[in-house]
């Protein structure tokens, strides 16, 4: 099961704002959900999100999982 996950993914690098190029790549992959770690201590957005990920939130179109991890 393992190695036909790997299969599945594909790894792209693009240099950018971060929300900027999640956004694109989003769009030019036709993605239906969007995956996102996240952490973040100051403010209580930012605390429960990460600014990364508001910034995120702000532009995308599509579905968004936010999954954080312990402080």
């Amino acid at each position: 099961m393992a190695d036909t996950n790997r299969k599945r993914v594909e790894l792209h690098r693009d240099y950018g704002a971060v929300h900027q190029v999640i956004c694109a790549a989003a769009e030019r992959l036709d993605a239906d959900l969007i995956v996102l770690g996240t952490h973040g201590q100051s403010g209580f957005v930012r605390a429960m999100i990460g600014s990364r990920a508001e910034e995120l939130l702000r532009c995308v179109s599509v579905d968004t999982l936010m999954v954080r991890g312990d402080c």
